[in-house]
């Protein structure tokens, strides 16, 4: 499964990264345009949806806490890795822009804001 919370690639680019019997679930999108700001992208990939194998989700909701929880679970217990390609401290969130903006990021960009 690729739960893709901001939307920024082409589903074109990541449907070859799923098994066949996989599920893509897009979640965010970027602003959009005029008429139908950061919907429009979402439309276009669920548009998409029907002719595209893996299969493609909709995902609408309000976390919960039990279902946050959940997925830490599986974190913690390596089940579930994120994709994070690099991290940085808050005192350096101005490199953290410059890379985002730059360097185009294959996976997330973390802000570390203490240690546990």
């Amino acid at each position: 499964m690729i739960f893709d919370a901001v939307g920024d690639r082409p589903l074109r680019t990541l449907t070859p990264l799923l098994d066949p019997k996989g599920t893509y679930v897009p979640v965010g999108a970027p602003e959009g345009g005029r008429w139908f700001g950061p919907i429009g992208p979402l439309l276009a990939v669920m548009l998409q949806a029907p002719f595209v194998k893996p299969r493609v989700a909709a995902f609408t909701g309000t976390p919960k806490r039990v279902d946050l929880e959940a997925l830490h679970t599986l974190v913690e217990a390596g089940e579930l890795t994120p994709a994070i390609c690099r991290e940085f401290e808050l005192a350096d969130v101005p490199e953290a822009m410059r890379f985002l903006a730059h360097d185009r990021p294959p996976s997330k960009v973390v802000i570390r804001v203490r240690d546990d």
